[in-house]
């Protein structure tokens, strides 16, 4: 999978995100964190149930 760095910085990202979430509004398209499906696409196996659920979950933080 990954090193323990990289899931550390992807649960801080998930973190912000769901405060973001928990607050009202959510910032303009443009200013929203990006990057966490990059990371996952590039190095995680596509067959990983958990990188599927993140990468849903990014696309509909961003359309939001």
């Amino acid at each position: 999978m990954s090193s323990a760095q990289q899931l550390t910085t992807l649960r801080e990202q998930l973190e912000q995100v769901a405060v973001q979430l928990s607050t009202s509004p959510l910032p303009p398209k443009p200013q929203r964190l990006r990057g966490i499906g990059r990371v996952i696409t590039d190095s995680w196996p596509y067959d990983n149930p958990l990188g599927s659920l993140i990468l849903e979950a990014e696309q509909l933080y961003l359309r939001a």
